[in-house]
């Protein structure tokens, strides 16, 4: 049970707009450390990724640029699988490190939704986003925060690990092809 989840929250719809970024570090289904920080998109912001996360252009005026904390967040993913809730945190890292032509980690991918959507028959078709089945883990945290999601994304798939006893390893090549 040994993997980095991570979550982004984007300035507009430009997937590759992050402007904060979360990861929680697990080891034997323990969370053991997390890096969060905010980052300056040098984008426009949308009110409605404003509305959903309530990041303004203002409060990552001075945050560091990707480039500034790429070297930071590889360091913690290092050689862990990185698990994400639904493919848009993937696409949006790769999106941003692409624009700023920086190398993508290479490493293993696993999307939690995957895992949520065969443990829990009634979220197989719709109803598996990351609030609901929180909800329905009795799980509370402040969404759209993106180390708040990590962390959330990290106990949904510690809970599904431990109930299957399953491995994360066992996701990995799952997830990959969906």
């Amino acid at each position: 049970m040994d993997f980095v989840a991570i979550d982004v929250e984007t300035a507009n719809s430009n997937v590759g707009s992050i402007c904060q970024i979360g990861l929680a570090k697990y080891a034997d289904g323990k969370l053991i450390n997390s890096y969060r920080t905010l980052i300056n998109p040098q984008a426009d912001f949308d009110a409605l990724n404003i509305d959903i996360h309530g990041i303004t252009a203002e409060q990552v005026e001075h945050a560091p640029f990707i480039l500034e904390v790429f070297d930071e967040i590889l360091a913690f993913i290092g050689d862990s699988i990185v698990v994400i809730y639904t493919l848009f945190d993937q696409r949006a890292l790769k999106a941003c490190l692409t624009l700023y032509h920086l190398p993508n980690p290479n490493c293993p991918w696993v999307d939690a939704t995957v895992l949520v959507r065969q443990a829990f028959r009634q979220c197989a078709c719709k109803g598996y986003s990351l609030a609901n089945v929180c909800k329905l883990l009795n799980y509370q945290f402040e969404h759209h925060h993106a180390l708040a999601d990590a962390k959330a994304c990290g106990h949904v798939v510690i809970t599904i690990l431990r109930e299957n006893s399953d491995s994360i390893k066992d996701y990995v090549n799952v997830s990959q092809s969906k």
